[in-house]
């Protein structure tokens, strides 16, 4: 995780946020409302995944036993 994660949102917000429209508040508000946190889920995946001389499909495969 890191500062740079896009904005997980549900996809009726897309078209709000995208805008750039939105002042502070109501930028805060499409996030707490439509956020997707709940929903995701996370797992380690192979360090191939930033070689970009990888051609492999199977990165995104969660990894098992890492060691």
């Amino acid at each position: 995780m890191h500062g740079r994660m896009p904005v997980i949102l549900e996809e009726d917000a897309y078209d709000a946020w995208l805008s750039g429209d939105a002042q502070a508040d109501e930028a805060k508000a499409l996030l707490l409302d439509n956020q997707l946190d709940s929903n995701l889920q996370f797992h380690r995946i192979s360090r191939a995944v930033n070689n970009s001389r990888y051609e492999g499909t199977d990165v995104k495969k969660p990894v098992v036993n890492p060691l």
